[in-house]
């Protein structure tokens, strides 16, 4: 609690893992507009269903659909999406936790401002952070804390649902302290020093021979902080490269899309240098448009070798990306 309270005092977001942003609501909506028109028609929609493990039915995400659809148009405009993602972020085992939390506040809402058992106290969450948590506080420090909370969090000087979780999973509640995400190891060394997060067929969203490949998923490991990626190109239409498993029944997607996300994600989970794995299957009308896209697309944070065998260091390389290929 202090130090989301320090946080806020130094008017810093109190993030987490559950709550929504709206650079984050506006990526994933542009992300999975297909056809810029605004709206997320119901494939749209499963696809990021699909995308965050909520459901991979389309039945099931038709009627996720129609449950925020407030116009019946059919399709969800960007406040319904956001309404669609709030609702269905927290799993049953969480809904039925807090729950009994609230049920257990002894100070419940006055009737008519809202059903009870649906918001906490901050009696009920100070007797929660002092019993479960094992936090050294006070009804007064609380009460004071969800006063400095953004309006999403709370209502009427309770915390809702998804203000509880989109504070307990934040950063500033995490039981190890800032400290533990510091890089305290030497970043000087050469590249070849270090073990260094891979992703394997990156672009696969499931089955290895069957699975839908997309773009979405290089955002998504990017985000995690992977820092080598693999890009499997071959030859496509127009003598456009395309990404896929080859000799297999996955799907294929175009490698400027690739490379255009790869560029707008690279460095947003970690300064250091991102390298591309590429396994190149193109002739050579294709490679050369495979070059073309790299250099066209990530020319500013390219790490061109020079004539030594320098191999750099993590420290050294920051905001650049590594091209190797076979």
């Amino acid at each position: 609690l202090q130090r989301a309270c320090e946080a806020l005092q130094a008017q810093a977001p109190v993030p987490s893992s559950l709550m929504i942003t709206d650079d984050a609501l506006d990526r994933e909506f542009h992300v999975a507009d297909d056809n810029d028109d605004g709206e997320l028609d119901s494939k749209e929609v499963a696809r990021i269903l699909k995308k965050v493990n909520l459901t991979s039915s389309r039945t099931e995400a038709q009627a996720m659909l129609s449950s925020v659809d407030t116009d019946l148009s059919g399709t969800l405009d960007r406040t319904e999406f956001r309404a669609l993602l709030t609702r269905h972020a927290m799993s049953q085992a969480h809904r039925d936790f807090f729950r009994k939390l609230c049920e257990a506040d002894e100070v419940q809402p006055e009737s008519g401002v809202e059903e009870e058992s649906t918001s906490l106290s901050a009696a009920g969450l100070a007797q929660f952070l002092q019993t479960v948590q094992g936090d050294n506080v006070t009804e007064d420090q609380v009460a004071h804390f969800l006063e400095q909370l953004p309006a999403t969090h709370v209502c009427d000087g309770r915390l809702v649902e998804h203000g509880f979780w989109s504070l307990i999973t934040g950063p500033n509640f995490d039981a190890v302290g800032p400290s533990a995400s510091e890089v305290s190891q030497d970043m000087r060394r050469p590249l070849h020093d270090y073990w260094i997060a891979s992703s394997h067929n990156t672009y696969l969203e499931g089955h290895q021979l069957t699975g839908h490949a997309s773009v979405e998923q290089y955002m998504a490991v990017l985000l995690r902080g992977c820092r080598c990626l693999e890009i499997d190109i071959w030859d496509g239409p127009g003598d456009e490269p395309v990404v896929t498993h080859g000799h297999t029944l996955t799907s294929k997607v175009l490698l400027t899309d690739v490379v255009r996300v790869i560029r707008e994600y690279a460095f947003v989970a970690s300064p250091y240098p991102l390298i591309l794995s590429l396994e190149q299957h193109c002739g050579p009308r294709g490679i050369a448009r495979c070059a073309a896209i790299f250099f066209q697309t990530l020319r500013s944070v390219l790490w061109l070798p020079d004539d030594s065998a320098h191999i750099p260091s993590p420290e050294g390389s920051r905001g650049r990306i590594f091209i190797k290929a076979k």
